[in-house]
């Protein structure tokens, strides 16, 4: 959970113009719920652009915001 990766992330999806419902593809419950955690409370890099059931999409804010 080190949210210094949060900021790598969101200039990789930025420059590549994607969006992420669980980072880097983890499927392993304590990765997702950590990835979920770091993600929710995030308010920097990070928007949740829909919902989809128990899961959220989540978008890398624009480099003006």
């Amino acid at each position: 959970m080190d949210p210094s990766l949060l900021e790598f992330a969101w200039s990789e999806l930025l420059e590549k113009n994607k969006t992420v419902t669980i980072i880097f593809g983890s499927v392993e419950p304590l990765e997702s719920y950590s990835a979920h955690l770091l993600l929710s409370k995030d308010e920097v890099y990070f928007t949740v652009l829909e919902t989809k059931g128990s899961r959220c999409v989540y978008g890398p804010r624009s480099s003006e915001q």
